[in-house]
């Protein structure tokens, strides 16, 4: 809800990557279990990749199980590290306790 209780579920997908300085070399999330130290998916090891841009596809698809006094107009708003602007799907068109949103936002971030 608005004060940031609870109030549901939400279903969505997150896909990172990391774009190093070379294209070529841009490790997915999809790949990260193929690949050998230093990289694995411990935030410490992320230090292994200051300067690199930390990319995640993230697609919000639904929430589950809203409270029928807030089910009008529902959307989901996010912030992505320092970013000012937050991230903010579309309103749902009808009043639902389980909206579906299907969008997908790509924010970046340099590590």
């Amino acid at each position: 809800d608005f004060k940031g209780d609870n109030a549901g579920e939400l279903i969505l997908n997150l896909k990172p990557s990391i774009k190093l300085m070379d294209p070529s070399q841009q490790i997915q999330s999809d790949k990260l279990d193929a690949i050998e130290p230093p990289f694995d998916t411990d935030e410490a090891s992320l230090k292994n990749f200051m300067g690199q841009i930390l990319s995640a596809q993230i697609h919000v698809r639904a929430a589950r199980g809203i409270p029928a006094r807030l089910c009008a107009n529902t959307f989901v708003r996010f912030h992505w590290f320092l970013q000012r602007q937050p991230f903010e799907t579309a309103r749902s068109s009808r009043s639902s306790v389980n909206p579906n949103f299907d969008q997908i936002f790509t924010p970046t971030q340099i590590i």
